[in-house]
């Protein structure tokens, strides 16, 4: 059924230039969908037999008009001339902008290619879901104009490489991870990554420990993370609480025996550096 009231322009996307067709078009088809007329601009609901008075014909020329007036409305000015002499056709409008904007050409499939291993994620500028969906979005434009979607894996390696110098020491703990082809778990670990990081810059303890009046004091101070050693896998760069590997926790064997009465939350644990000792 139509809807009658008059649409909110407030977030649609007017279409400018080729930079913006697939999100326009994406955009476009849901709502000519919401009106009921998506199949006469596609093409798939033409006009029925009768004459102009009848019921039929006149049902289809206002769903006609309706299909027209939302795309001319989903427009910019400087479109116009492109679809004019479609003013009775939303058919032949949809079709003359499809192939202005909609490359299918070897071209654009070697030109998309590049654009998807070319993603990088800047150290600050996006968040990780904002970026994840951009590499998705490339991968299901390489899919629905080419024929060409990239398997799970490529996907992966793209996600990886383009991740800033602060994630290396995830990317090198699922190289030898059982589940590092699962792009689900992937992308899983990347937003941890992500909250984790946001959480240590804050100041915050991750993982959901407290930071409450007593055991303030032992909260890490930041330090750089090539001087720190994990106790469980031996690699340097995380304490054993972010490990990626799977097992218990390994006891320090750094740890000093508390002395008695000593609240355990306060004693001291060093770690040795060949240059540098900490304690916290």
């Amino acid at each position: 059924m139509m809807d009658s009231k008059a649409d909110d322009a407030k977030g649609v996307l007017k279409l400018k230039d080729d930079t913006v067709y697939d999100d326009w078009e994406f955009q476009c088809r849901a709502d000519l969908r919401k009106k009921g007329v998506l199949e006469i601009v596609l093409g798939n609901e033409t006009r029925p037999q009768g004459s102009p008075n009848s019921k039929p014909v006149k049902a289809w020329i206002t769903k006609r008009d309706v299909a027209t007036a939302a795309i001319i409305g989903r427009l910019d000015p400087s479109q116009f001339a492109h679809v004019r002499e479609f003013e009775e056709d939303p058919a032949g409008m949809w079709a003359r902008l499809k192939e202005m904007y909609q490359s299918s050409s070897l071209g654009g499939v070697v030109v998309t290619w590049r654009q998807f291993y070319a993603l990088r994620k800047p150290d600050d500028a996006s968040t990780m879901r904002t970026h994840i969906a951009a590499v998705r979005g490339l991968a299901e434009k390489l899919g629905r104009l080419y024929n060409d979607k990239p398997s799970d894996a490529q996907i992966i390696a793209t996600l990886l490489m383009s991740l800033p110098a602060a994630y290396d020491t995830l990317i090198i703990s699922l190289d030898s991870h059982p589940e590092r082809d699962n792009l689900e778990f992937v992308i899983g670990r990347l937003l941890a990554e992500e909250h984790r990081q946001e959480a240590e810059i804050g100041g915050v303890i991750p993982y959901g420990q407290s930071l409450g009046p007593t055991n303030a004091m032992t909260a890490r101070v930041r330090r750089d993370r090539s001087q720190i050693t994990c106790f469980k896998c031996r690699k340097v760069g995380h304490f054993q609480n972010e490990c990626p590997e799977p097992g218990p926790l390994v006891e320090n064997p750094f740890r000093s025996t508390p002395e008695a009465g000593t609240p355990p939350v306060i004693a001291a644990t060093a770690i040795t550096h060949p240059t540098n000792s900490y304690t916290f």
